[in-house]
């Protein structure tokens, strides 16, 4: 997880990420981006079910996958504290661990002990029944992950408080916004907790 956060993994292959098409989402499912190699230094099966991110040095993508979520990456909206990210559903009860995410960094990828890669230039089956069961192939939920455990948590009016409470000041603004039950506030409150823990470590 160290490698992911400073954006300077080891291997280095050569891909590109690309936005897929709402047609191609709401057919198939997952999340929004897709991994192209532009080598054969890797195969497809490794971008898509094993290696935990990728970051072409200034964006940083989650692998859907391996979060215990559907395929396909996720832009990272905001880092520090935590990851905050829009995703498809999660599968189910998240069970990344920080043991869990120590057993990955240990076996590596391909013989490298690096889980995640930089830019150097099977998941789940479309649902069928209907129309309106497709369309919901597209519903987006927003999350905070804590990068120090892998935990990840659908972002919530507790959940804010609760990250907010070392930080009396935005804990105090956030209580006193009449919009505090908006998605979009509590996003502005995750991304301002990420800017001022990077503040509060640089100063120390």
């Amino acid at each position: 997880m160290d490698d992911i956060q400073k954006k300077k993994p080891g291997k280095q292959p050569s891909f590109r990420m690309e936005k897929r098409d709402s047609l191609s989402i709401m057919s198939k499912g997952g999340n929004d981006f897709a991994a192209v190699p532009l080598k054969d230094e890797l195969p497809q099966s490794t971008y898509d079910e094993y290696l935990l991110a990728l970051s072409d040095g200034e964006n940083l993508f989650l692998n859907g996958y391996k979060l215990n979520m559907q395929f396909g990456y996720i832009d990272v909206i905001s880092e520090g504290k935590y990851f905050l990210f829009r995703g498809a559903v999660l599968k189910g009860k998240n069970t990344m661990t920080a043991s869990a995410i120590t057993g990955l960094v240990l076996a590596g990828v391909v013989g490298s002990p690096n889980i995640i890669a930089s830019a150097g230039g099977s998941g789940l089956r479309a649902i069928r029944s209907g129309q309106s069961n497709n369309r919901g192939n597209m519903k987006r939920f927003v999350y905070v992950m804590l990068p120090s455990s892998g935990e990840i948590f659908v972002l919530n009016k507790k959940f804010v408080e609760y990250a907010l409470e070392n930080f009396p000041e935005l804990w105090a603004k956030f209580e006193n916004d009449d919009n505090n039950g908006s998605m979009e506030v509590m996003m502005k409150y995750i991304e301002q907790l990420n800017a001022a823990t990077k503040n509060r470590a640089e100063n120390k």
